[in-house]
């Protein structure tokens, strides 16, 4: 009998220890799962981040260019201003352009 009950118990460690692997795999299976749901959502946050970061790179491209053009309008009013300048530091040596009328005296 003793024989049998080896048997029994061999028989049902065999058993515990398909149970323990079956749950094993079922643990890992579920964590697979998990993991495939979390990479998914990663993916979906690095597309909208790339995304973004396209958008950004365009406004940034944009407003460069507009900087850009401010910049040569500024030197263009800037070289404007410095020839005015000049314009009017030689109009203190020169005639005025407006002449006075002159003084007339009445007579009665």
């Amino acid at each position: 009998n003793e024989e049998g009950k080896g048997k029994d118990d061999l028989e049902s460690d065999r058993i515990k220890g398909a149970i323990e692997e079956e749950h094993k795999w079922a643990r890992l299976g579920m964590v697979t799962g998990q993991l495939t749901k979390v990479k998914k959502v990663l993916e979906k946050a690095v597309d909208k981040s790339r995304r973004d970061c396209r958008d950004v790179e365009k406004e940034v491209e944009q407003v460069s260019q507009r900087l850009t053009e401010a910049n040569r309008s500024m030197v263009a009013l800037q070289a404007l201003l410095d020839m005015m300048d000049q314009d009017t530091a030689g109009d203190s040596e020169r005639e005025p352009s407006v002449v006075p009328a002159p003084v007339v005296s009445r007579k009665e």
